[in-house]
């Protein structure tokens, strides 16, 4: 089942691999203040996000609103 990053809370996001709980804090925090992502470039702009994060969570089955990848 795929993690939707949309609804995840913070131990959702701190129990997938390569994610700390700093880093989750802080996509939680982007989450609140810019609303839901809707592409990974949205995630990308999520502070310390880079394009190798980003490509670990697609590879842990992280989704946002049904799209994987």
């Amino acid at each position: 089942m795929a993690l939707n990053l949309n609804t995840a809370s913070m131990e959702d996001l701190a129990n997938i691999g390569g994610i700390s709980r700093e880093r989750a804090q802080l996509l939680l925090a982007y989450r609140e203040e810019y609303g839901e992502f809707r592409t990974w470039d949205d995630v990308r702009n999520v502070p310390g996000f880079s394009q190798q994060v980003v490509e670990q969570l697609k590879r842990q089955g992280a989704a946002f609103n049904g799209r994987k990848g």
